[in-house]
């Protein structure tokens, strides 16, 4: 069965996505700085998830969220696959 990172937009995608979330949201806010330790300093991670979900940033990488399997997006930083399962996910959110 084929999971969400079997359908990766790919780096560039990524990339280009992450520049947009950084040049309209990122400000280095102490909320943001936060975010950026519990994704272990991954800047172009934690500021799409701070673009994707915003204040309620912190709160969200302790939910269960349904595509990414039901896993934690905290849970999903150990593993390339599920990495890209996250990547993936925050692309596609409004």
């Amino acid at each position: 069965m084929k999971q969400l990172e079997d359908y990766y937009s790919g780096d560039e995608a990524w990339y280009r996505s992450v520049e947009i979330a950084k040049a309209q949201y990122w400000v280095d806010s102490p909320l943001q700085l936060e975010l950026l330790k519990k994704v272990e300093n991954d800047l172009p991670l934690a500021a799409m998830i701070f673009a994707k979900v915003g204040e309620g940033c912190l709160e969200w990488l302790e939910m269960r969220v349904p595509a990414l399997g039901g896993r934690k997006p905290q849970n999903c930083l150990q593993l390339k696959e599920h990495v890209l399962r996250l990547r993936e996910a925050l692309m596609r959110m409004d």
